[in-house]
């Protein structure tokens, strides 16, 4: 779902977190050609789909004094106003590292050149186009954007929103990469595997799901908890534990391995070890006792015991790690695309407390996540996607299917 972004609009101006865009075509190209010798050469890498909830876009660009800058920017996808097309713009630079990183990746790219005619507009000539796409940007903001606008405006044709002039878009139309997608994981995929289990006469069932953060791990376990509870065959209420639980703490970190800490996907900042053991002694009847991470000191906390189950559900980044693979039977990975989860993430932090003292803001969480986050997530050696035995499946289908006809 897309930040809302019809509420609050002055104060997302102010943070410069609101653009409000408007694209044009020339009428006639040679009438901007004058232009274009002042343009600069542009790389653009897409870290997602047209049709994801939200754009991921790594650009690599020359500046006037010739140093050469790598900026990130995610959008949501916005409404078309009467203004233009208005949408959540967060921005910051990158390291040339990622940038490089990413550029090694199957993504769409696109070539062209841009020239600033004034404060709030550019014209992009896309490599392979002759046609230039006039970008005002904010003009409420820029009387030198309104002024173009009133000098141009028989030279233009308006296509704000449409594909044509979206970059995006256009990158992909000219892409020769796969589109393909891991299938989405369901709770009544995990329900029809459970019974499976239980058909066979496993009573106790600790069920992993993972994921990059924003992916929706822990929605996906909490709907999968109250299906448990009220579905007839098991009936019954599931334990769920994240291994983000198991933070072990800045303090333990920086003292263990030096300050400042700055890698929170890293494996060492999760005692998984520690949940296997408590996974152990459940499965022997002792209560695990919930642990929690405060996001403003940064160290764990205890709570009460988890309520008696015969199910336990384990979710998180690190859900996959190899200390509880012989814990779990059921793994899972909820495969959402890097941009929606990092507009899930922004989102959260935004509405939450859930920054942490070194990453306050949504431009200093987005440069993390693409400098150090994700590539961390891309070297997690995750268990065999929706893994379950082969020959447990079709006994969880025969289940699922009596007890459906035992309900009617």
């Amino acid at each position: 779902m897309a930040i809302e972004i019809t509420q609050n609009n002055e104060i997302l101006k102010k943070l410069e977190q609101l653009e409000i865009e408007r694209k044009f075509i020339a009428l006639d190209s040679t009438v901007f050609d004058q232009y274009r010798p002042s343009a600069s050469r542009i790389t653009q890498l897409y870290l997602s789909r047209p049709d994801d909830e939200y754009s991921l876009r790594l650009r690599q660009s020359v500046a006037p004094d010739g140093e050469t800058l790598f900026i990130a920017t995610l959008k949501d996808r916005g409404i078309v106003t009467p203004e233009g097309l208005q949408r959540v713009e967060i921005e910051t630079p990158v390291s040339e590292a990622a940038f490089t990183h990413y550029s090694q990746g199957d993504y769409p790219r696109l070539y062209k050149e841009r020239a600033e005619l004034c404060s709030g507009v550019t014209i992009d000539w896309i490599d392979g186009s002759d046609t230039p796409i006039i970008e005002v940007e904010n003009a409420d903001l820029h009387q030198s954007a309104s002024q173009f606008l009133s000098l141009f405006s028989r030279d233009l044709l308006e296509r704000t929103g449409h594909s044509d002039v979206d970059n995006e878009s256009l990158a992909y139309a000219i892409y020769e990469g796969s589109l393909e997608r891991p299938p989405e994981v369901s709770v009544e995929q995990i329900i029809e595997d459970m019974l499976a289990y239980r058909s066979i006469g496993t009573q106790q069932l600790v069920v992993g799901i993972g994921g990059r953060s924003g992916s929706g791990k822990s929605t996906l376990a909490r709907e999968l908890q109250a299906a448990i509870a009220a579905h007839p065959e098991l009936g019954e209420p599931a334990g769920l534990v994240s291994t983000d639980d198991y933070h072990v703490g800045k303090n333990y970190l920086e003292t263990t391995y030096g300050a400042p800490w700055t890698n929170w996907e890293d494996a060492r900042v999760y005692d998984t070890a520690l949940l296997a053991r408590d996974i152990a002694r459940w499965r022997e009847g002792q209560p695990i006792v919930q642990r929690y991470f405060d996001f403003t000191t940064e160290e764990p906390v205890f709570g009460d015991p988890l309520p008696d189950s015969n199910v336990l559900i384990v979710e998180g980044i690190h859900a996959s790690s190899r200390h509880l693979a012989d814990q779990r039977q059921m793994f899972y990975e909820v495969a959402t695309p890097l941009s929606v989860s990092l507009g899930r993430d922004l989102k959260r932090l935004l509405a939450t407390d859930r920054s942490q003292a070194a990453m306050k803001s949504p431009e200093e969480r987005l440069r993390y996540i693409l400098e150090i986050g994700e590539p961390t997530y891309q070297t997690i050696d995750y268990a065999p996607r929706n893994s379950f035995s082969g020959c447990v499946r079709p006994m969880g289908q025969q289940a699922l299917a009596g007890s459906i006809s035992r309900a009617v």
